[in-house]
């Protein structure tokens, strides 16, 4: 590798393989930074400060590294390695460098991708389309890929001008009397509730990627009020459909992957209510438990 040649640096957990949250919960021989945790340290016992070699502390790298709440792990005329964490736990950097005799200049800095958040989303409508006919309700629960529920929004709707009921889906309608209730209390307009669901979206800790059983149908709805109330989707197109996951999952037609195919194990002891936060909730379970499974093949194979 020549001289003024750029490395890629890899980011290192460390040893004990947690992030400590505050100082003090560090092994001996480790160093401590406030933003970075502990690292392994060939460094006396009992130094528990961030370290930054005497001929790094005074370049614009050193103050750069502080800045940034970078440590530096180790050193030489080839070579650094870096260990980074910003003040949102377990958010990792990734660090370019230059690699040659001085090591003074921090050439890229990028932020790993923000993780992904899967927003089960359910909506109960009085049609087939949005426009002609109205969103009633719809609920949103935002899961971590481990199944931690993050939070959940929900809003019934007022009906839109001039459109009117489905005379089939009014039928069904009157078949559940129960959630046709539910859906009908509180009602906001959609000019209100679309703003605060994007302004909810956005507060979520990484990036929203919609979730429904079937996807075609409740990201129509979404998105068309989401583009009509408050004038974009912080979903973008990102739309996941559980039934097409099941297809690859089981390895059966798109139109076999349906719920009494799918393995008991992937449901949870959750009410199915087509009242909107409970079937959101619901299916998001659902998703968490298929893709738990799929992770769990691939580190098998």
């Amino acid at each position: 590798m020549t001289a003024n040649a750029t490395r890629s640096v890899r980011i290192r957990i460390p040893s004990k393989g947690r992030i400590p949250s505050r100082r003090g919960e560090c092994q001996r021989n480790h160093l401590v930074d406030s933003h970075v945790g502990c690292v392994p340290s060939s460094r006396p016992q009992g130094k528990r400060r961030a370290y930054f070699p005497d001929h790094l502390a005074a370049s614009k790298m050193g103050r750069t590294l502080r800045r940034f709440g970078l440590l530096l792990i180790e050193s030489n005329k080839t070579e650094l390695e870096l260990l980074a964490i910003t003040r949102s736990v377990g958010v990792l950097v990734s660090v370019k460098c230059v690699v040659g005799t001085s090591l003074s200049r921090l050439v890229y800095l990028r932020r790993s991708p923000m993780p992904e958040i899967y927003v089960s989303t359910d909506v109960e409508a009085d049609g087939p389309i949005p426009g002609p006919h109205s969103m009633l309700s719809f609920a949103s629960a935002a899961f971590r890929a481990d199944k931690t529920l993050l939070g959940t929004f929900e809003a019934n709707l007022e009906l839109l001008p001039g459109a009117a009921g489905d005379p089939k889906t009014m039928e069904w309608w009157r078949g559940q009397p129960d959630a046709w209730a539910a859906s009908r209390t509180n009602l906001r307009k959609p000019s209100v509730v679309m703003p605060d669901y994007v302004a909810w979206l956005k507060s979520l800790p990484g990036k929203p990627v919609f979730v429904a059983y079937p996807a075609t149908y409740d990201f129509m709805f979404v998105y068309w009020y989401l583009i009509r109330f408050a004038g974009e989707s912080p979903f973008s197109h990102s739309g996941l459909d559980i039934k097409s996951y099941a297809m690859a999952l089981l390895g059966r037609e798109y139109r076999e992957s349906v719920k009494r195919n799918m393995p008991k194990r992937w449901f949870d002891a959750l009410p199915h209510t087509h009242v909107a936060l409970d079937d959101a909730k619901g299916q998001g379970a659902l998703f968490c438990n298929m893709l738990a499974e799929r992770l769990r093949q691939g580190s098998s194979s």
